[in-house]
């Protein structure tokens, strides 16, 4: 799913930019390349905009990045039409058409894939395979190293988008559960 690309560095530096969720990015590709056979599709907003070049959106970025990989372009379907979380299942669905014993994954950071999941299953697609990734985390003993204010505030800002955004959904209909 969309959500690491940063395009307004991207375009102005003339290079694929990540923001501090790219782990996305290595997990979807080392995923690629263990299963060649399987069918990759990235899911996020226009590839472009008018006004702006290349790498102007996060599926321009994404269409980057995963090309200079060594990916071949024709596995890879961009979905562009995606808004928000739950677009994102409803969307993806209708252009791939999954079929029944197929099996697939969502590659999203791991605080996102509560929301991520419901959306998913309010899709109708309940049999995803979630895969997390960019666990924000401290990892070690407790400490001074884990008294970190600024990182901590920023950290408890994405947990308080996330719950909302599940209470949101919910209570919008949009999804079935918390």
């Amino acid at each position: 799913l969309a959500g690491s690309e940063r395009p307004a560095a991207s375009e102005a530096y003339g290079e694929p930019h990540l923001g501090g969720d790219g782990t996305r990015y290595v997990a979807a590709l080392r995923l690629a390349h263990r299963h060649p056979a399987a069918r990759l599709v990235y899911s996020g907003g226009p590839r472009s905009e008018p006004g702006k070049g290349p790498l102007g959106t996060q599926s321009g970025v994404a269409a980057e990045i995963i090309g200079s990989m060594g990916i071949d372009p024709s596995r890879v379907v961009f979905e562009t039409e995606s808004r928000d979380t739950c677009d994102h299942p409803v969307n993806v669905r209708k252009l791939v058409q999954p079929q029944p014993g197929e099996h697939w994954v969502v590659v999203t950071t791991a605080m996102h894939m509560p929301r991520v999941m419901a959306c998913f299953e309010a899709a109708g697609w309940g049999d995803v395979i979630p895969y997390p990734t960019d666990f924000k985390v401290v990892l070690g003993p407790w400490g001074a190293g884990t008294f970190q204010v600024a990182d901590n505030l920023t950290l408890l800002d994405a947990a308080a988008h996330e719950w909302l955004g599940l209470v949101y959904y919910r209570l919008t209909g949009r999804t079935n559960s918390l």
